[in-house]
């Protein structure tokens, strides 16, 4: 075996003696831009009474609802990601002081009007909303680009197990006989957010798309 980014076996022992393996990893990668992003939007409040600070809680809310669905963001697609109620305290020369209680409540928001996420975020914490954070741009459907991402990685196999075959000079058959897929993570880009006076611009940049595969082939002594 040769320490090679790739991998070839020695001669398999056949009824003819005639034949050997090579096995070989090919990867591709594509990258698309982005028609969907989900961000949390939170709203935070406290209070010393803790239904007070529910209630207010509700009502900022309620609002942020409102102004999410009047940029057509469907009801389905505004969930609570996490809801807690928690006492707050204060720590004054070793005394632990209640101060009250912090009511958060976080949404989850999935649109695909990506080029109006700066207005949904600026018009969402007019309406109250105190926390926003996660992010996250995606691919509603990515099964196009990781098809051309795998054509790819079969096509980088092939030409790998060529390559290796004529530095060997052997005859290779360049249809492979066994093809594994495997798993890999896609890599989404970091978006870019900046403050602004009118409308905070978010670019999603891009979407990293990779596909790879073990393929493995015949060849003639």
């Amino acid at each position: 075996m040769i320490n090679y980014p790739y991998s070839y076996g020695s001669a398999e022992e056949s009824d003819t003696n005639t034949t050997g393996k090579i096995n070989v990893t090919g990867t591709a990668t594509v990258t698309a831009v982005p028609d969907t992003v989900t961000i949390n939007i939170g709203v935070v409040t406290e209070d010393e009474n803790l239904q007070k600070a529910q209630k207010d809680n509700a009502e900022i809310s309620n609002r942020v609802i409102n102004t999410l669905t009047s940029f057509n963001i469907p009801k389905e697609n505004i969930r609570t990601f996490n809801y807690s109620i928690e006492p707050k305290y204060e720590f004054k020369d070793g005394e632990q002081i209640f101060k009250g209680y912090t009511v958060s409540n976080i949404l989850s928001v999935k649109t695909n009007d990506i080029k109006n996420l700066g207005a949904i975020i600026d018009k969402a914490t007019a309406s109250g909303a105190n926390r926003i954070n996660s992010i996250a741009f995606s691919l509603e459907d990515n099964s196009i680009y990781y098809n051309q991402a795998l054509n790819s990685a079969v096509k980088n196999a092939v030409s790998k197990a060529v390559s290796i075959a004529r530095t060997l000079r052997v005859q290779i058959n360049e249809t492979p006989v066994k093809v594994t897929e495997e798993n890999i993570p896609t890599a989404f880009g970091e978006p870019s957010v900046m403050k602004a006076v009118l409308t905070t611009p978010v670019m999603p940049g891009q979407i990293t798309i990779t596909a790879r595969v073990t393929a493995l082939f015949k060849y003639l002594l």
